[in-house]
């Protein structure tokens, strides 16, 4: 079964990298521009004033999908 939970917290998205890049590693093209390096830092520079919002997608508790809103 899939489960889906927002992430709003700065703190609780950057402890995702290492699931993230893992998820990233596993995908079809391994783009660069997916990667936690490049989105954490674009957000640490270009996100502030704007509120936080990332969808997970989790099966049996695996990071399966990512959707920043």
């Amino acid at each position: 079964m899939i489960e889906v939970e927002l992430v709003r917290n700065v703190d609780a998205l950057e402890g995702l990298a290492g699931e993230w890049d893992a998820l990233v590693e596993r995908s079809d093209d391994g783009s660069p521009f997916r990667s936690w390096s490049w989105l954490g830092t674009w957000w640490k520079y270009y996100g502030d004033g704007h509120d936080l919002r990332v969808w997970l997608a989790r099966d049996e508790g695996r990071l399966v999908g990512v959707v920043p809103a």
